[in-house]
């Protein structure tokens, strides 16, 4: 294993960023200024523009956006009543790439969704609107909610109730149903406190609902951003990467101003050191991560002849002080064991573990057997508003942002100067459909749209 240690430069990396008055700035102005980003707006251009301007003064080279086609949506408001056995109003978002539509039909608790849960109810399925509750979106093994709503679609149900997962005081999550076509039937999200309200009277058997959307998919194109540090002829690179794309309604900034802006201090802190490197820092930031990873989708079918020279993918998306403590590493244990070298050499006590996680935008590059990382959060303490309008920028602590800025600059300091080869090595395509079994994610892939 390779020894690392602390040198003169941490003081000056550490320092330079604790002291940024960029985090505070740049979080107010994305937040509040220009506000929720969804794929295809003029908020997500305008984002791009700001953070474009800023990374040209940064010193990075070459910065410039990359066009991708995707699937935008026009919000609409939505109604969702209970008519029977009582009658009660509730706040409801009509979710993203769902039907239109407008019925009453019988209510009816399908648990979490599951093929179990739905074999449970039968045929009282058919004809009925399904309450399912929020799915978990980290870690590997889940169903995603495009398959959930189509499992329910192919049993009869024709509407879908989905309770957030997130205890927010009554606030609905807005929530992506399908990716490359709208569902066949409406999908609308209600808080987590109407979910169990709603589920109480389900039981009695004799719940009905009345609910009404009209929010629509459309066709057209956005883009990433991107530039790079370091010799542009260097036969390795190493990308860093975030969303900036938000739900609408949603400021997003845990989800994920706090990786973008991370990563720009990353960047800033990186950038007068980049005359040492001895490969690229390739920077990316991605559209329409929320509506199915349709940016880095993109990214790696525009640049699929440039592959071999990305050693690694090292992805920032909402971080917290727990991401400050610990990296999931997916499908290269020798690039695990170098980066456990790197933070004992710092002395940061960081936990690296492998682990595949399916959460984000390094997943079409693990598909083409790149090797990838992202901060990881082993305590399960992820807060509980992302997704939602809540999401603002007064319940992020910057110094949740400047911890990990210090600590994952001083790591990709370290990976950007090491005069060795980075012990990454790309899988084979056969090498990635054994791992993919292995994990038993195909299904949740194919229905993001990743496979096949």
């Amino acid at each position: 294993m390779k020894n690392f240690k602390l040198e003169p430069m941490d003081q000056g990396l550490c320092g330079g960023v604790w002291t940024s008055p960029g985090f505070k700035q740049l979080m107010e102005e994305l937040s509040y200024d220009i506000g929720p980003r969804p794929t295809g707006s003029k908020g997500m251009q305008e984002g791009q523009k700001l953070l474009a301007a800023k990374l040209r003064k940064l010193g990075v080279k070459g910065v410039h956006t990359e066009p991708v086609p995707v699937r935008a949506w026009q919000e609409e408001p939505s109604r969702l009543e209970l008519v029977a056995p009582r009658q009660r109003a509730y706040e409801s978002l009509h979710c993203v790439h769902s039907a239109a539509g407008a019925l009453t039909a019988s209510l009816v608790d399908a648990g979490t969704g599951t093929l179990e849960d739905l074999d449970r109810l039968g045929l009282k399925l058919d004809g009925a609107v399904a309450l399912i509750g929020g799915h978990v979106i980290s870690g590997a093994k889940y169903v995603p909610l495009p398959r959930q709503v189509q499992r329910i679609s192919e049993r009869g149900g024709v509407a879908v109730l989905l309770r957030s997962m997130y205890q927010v005081g009554g606030s609905p999550a807005i929530e992506l149903a399908a990716v490359t076509q709208p569902t066949s039937i409406p999908v609308i999200g209600i808080s987590y406190e109407a979910g169990f309200e709603l589920a109480a009277f389900a039981r009695s058997g004799k719940a009905k609902v009345n609910l009404e959307c009209a929010g629509k998919s459309f066709s057209t194109r956005c883009s990433n951003l991107a530039g790079e540090l370091g010799p542009s002829k260097s036969q390795e690179s190493i990308i860093l990467s975030a969303h900036l794309d938000t739900f609408y309604l949603n400021p997003g900034s845990l989800d994920n101003l706090t990786g973008v802006i991370t990563l720009m201090e990353v960047v800033r802190a990186l950038a007068p050191l980049q005359t040492d490197f001895q490969r690229r820092l390739r920077i990316l930031i991605y559209t329409g991560e929320e509506y199915g990873f349709l940016g880095s989708q993109s990214y790696v079918q525009r640049h699929l002849s440039e592959l071999e020279a990305i050693r690694f993918v090292f992805n920032m998306d909402t971080l917290f002080p727990a991401t400050a403590e610990g990296v999931a590493v997916m499908w290269s244990p020798t690039m695990r064991d170098y980066i456990h070298a790197v933070f004992q050499g710092i002395q940061r006590p960081l936990e690296v573990r492998n682990l595949f996680c399916m959460s984000s935008d390094y997943l079409p590059f693990l598909l083409q057997g790149v090797p990838a990382a992202r901060p990881a959060d082993w305590r399960n303490s992820m807060p509980i508003w992302s997704h939602t309008a809540m999401d603002t920028p007064d319940k992020v602590n910057l110094d949740w942002l400047r911890m990990n800025a210090m600590i994952y600059a001083q790591l990709l300091a370290r990976m950007l100067r090491d005069p060795d080869p980075l012990p990454a090595v790309r899988k084979t395509s056969a090498e990635v459909e054994s791992l993919l079994e292995k994990e038993q994610v195909i299904e949740a892939m194919e229905s993001f749209g990743l496979m096949g």
